[in-house]
């Protein structure tokens, strides 16, 4: 019975050793390049926390997205709008991450704090005059120039995988949903003019009902 004892003690000491080997050369903090929607390219920073196991961290990431769209064509009562829009957007995101199996690596689940602040510039024509409601009144314009900024927050519920190698480097993907929870509006200067127009970006920037998906890689190393 001693010997019984002692061997199991044995293999639990042993057992204990060996998943200690396994998570020693994970590296607790990382840094990587992240590229997807939101954010479009930029730096993810990622800190795991020893006292939870191996299983919470925190994260930021910071990421640039210029967008670019041409030869848009909307449908108007008086006919057809051309429109051409440019958006230079600054992305940044805080959150945490809980893997599931411990060990900083694996299945997560995460949720971040986002925003995307963008400079929009869009240019309609149209061979007709297209009424527009501005803070002046209802104006008529055959060719128009909109200029302004605009923030966008999302509270972004998100599924992962990392997958992480004993010399630090690791790659992951994750899938989620951003809520959009800031305005729906976004006021344009209308060029050479003192006007502004108050227009609905809910359905323009986002997609089923206001929000985003997210889909994203993230490619880096552990330090």
């Amino acid at each position: 019975m001693k010997r019984l004892l002692i061997a199991i003690i044995l293999i639990g000491f042993g057992l204990t050793i060996s998943a200690e080997a396994q998570t020693m050369f994970y590296k607790r903090s990382r840094v990587g390049v992240r590229a997807g929607l939101p954010g479009g390219i930029g730096l993810d920073f990622e800190q795991v926390f020893k006292v939870t196991k191996d299983r919470l961290a925190i994260h930021a990431t910071v990421g640039y997205m210029p967008l670019s769209y041409s030869g848009l064509t909307y449908a108007d009562e008086v006919g057809d709008i051309d429109m051409d829009i440019d958006a230079t957007g600054i992305y940044y995101a805080v959150g945490a991450k809980y893997y599931l199996l411990g060990r900083q690596e694996g299945l997560y689940l995460g949720v971040d704090y986002a925003a995307q602040m963008a400079e929009v510039d869009l240019t309609a024509t149209s061979e007709e005059a297209v009424s527009l409601t501005t803070t002046n009144g209802v104006q008529q314009f055959n060719d128009v120039v909109l200029n302004g900024d605009y923030t966008w927050s999302m509270l972004m519920p998100k599924l992962g995988m990392n997958f992480v190698s004993e010399s630090g480097f690791f790659w992951g993907l994750e899938v989620g949903y951003g809520i959009n929870i800031g305005e729906d509006n976004i006021t344009l200067d209308i060029q050479n003019t003192d006007e502004q127009v108050n227009a609905a970006t809910g359905d323009a920037l986002g997609m089923f009902g206001g929000g985003f998906p997210v889909v994203a890689l993230t490619i880096g190393w552990g330090f």
